[in-house]
C-alpha cells in the first residue's frame, strides 16, 4: 500500500491501514514542518483525532473554539453564533484552531509511531499502470536519487487535481484524475479512504528499489 501526500488526509489514511496490518508507505514531496493555510477544525474532527490518539496534543497546539460567527447579510454590525454545544447529539462542543504546519507535522510524526514508512523530501513524478490499475509509482528522493514502488493499492491524498501517469502498454504520457470525494484538508476524509479496501494486508505488496 503506497499513499501519495502527507498532509490530513494521507497521514490519518496511512495510520489507519497500518495499524490494520498492512504494510504502508507514505511520500510527502515538502518537509515538515511546512507552511499551509488554516486550520479551523470542526467538533466531527475530534472523534477522529481521539482515534488516532493525539487529540490530546492538538489540544496543546490548539485555540480552543466554542463556535462561529456568521455575519447577517446586508446587517454590518449583527452576527449569528453558532454553538457548537447546540448540535444534534454533539459528542463535543468544541473544536479547536491550529496552525496547519504545527498540525499536519503531528500528523505526519504519528504516522510514523504507528508503523508507516513515512518519507519526506520525495516527490512522485509518474505511476504505471496495468490493466488500467496502478502498479508501479516512479518517485525521486532529496539527493536525486530514482526509487520505484510496486504496489497494489494506491492512495492518492496529494491534494493535486491531477498527476502525470505512464501506461504500462504506451509511453504516452496520460493525465490521470484524481478522485477526491473529501476535503484533503480534513483527518475525516484520510479515514473514509483508510476504510476501503483494507480487508486483506497479508496480500498487500510494497517494495522499493533504484529505478
Amino acid at each position: 500500500m503506497l499513499v501519495i501526500g502527507g498532509g490530513p488526509a494521507g497521514t490519518t489514511a496511512a495510520t489507519l491501514l497500518a495499524r490494520k496490518g498492512w504494510k504502508v508507505t507514505l511520500l510527502e514531496k515538502a518537509a515538515h514542518p511546512r507552511f499551509h493555510i488554516g486550520e479551523s477544525l470542526l467538533p466531527m474532527n475530534l472523534p477522529i483525532l481521539e482515534r488516532l490518539g493525539v487529540l490530546e496534543q492538538v489540544r496543546a497546539i490548539g485555540v480552543h473554539k466554542l463556535g462561529a460567527d456568521f455575519p447577517l447579510q446586508d446587517e454590518d454590525d449583527n452576527t449569528h453564533v453558532f454553538r457548537f454545544d447546540r448540535a444534534i447529539a454533539p459528542k463535543f462542543g468544541y473544536a479547536f484552531q491550529v496552525k496547519r504546519e504545527e498540525f499536519d507535522q503531528l500528523l505526519f510524526r504519528n504516522a510514523l509511531a504507528n508503523g508507516v514508512d513515512a518519507r519526506e523530501r520525495t516527490t512522485v513524478e509518474k505511476v504505471e499502470f496495468e490493466d488500467g490499475r496502478p502498479r508501479v509509482v516512479h518517485a525521486r528522493d532529496a539527493d536525486g536519487n530514482a526509487l520505484a514502488f510496486r504496489v497494489r493499492y494506491l492512495v492518492d491524498a496529494s491534494g493535486r487535481d491531477t498527476f502525470l501517469a505512464t501506461s504500462s502498454s504506451s509511453s504516452a504520457r496520460a493525465t490521470c484524475t484524481s478522485r477526491r470525494r473529501s476535503s484533503a484538508t480534513s483527518p475525516a476524509s484520510g479515514a473514509a479512504m483508510a476504510r476501503t479496501r483494507a480487508t486483506s494486508p497479508s496480500t498487500a505488496s510494497t517494495t522499493a528499489g533504484s529505478g
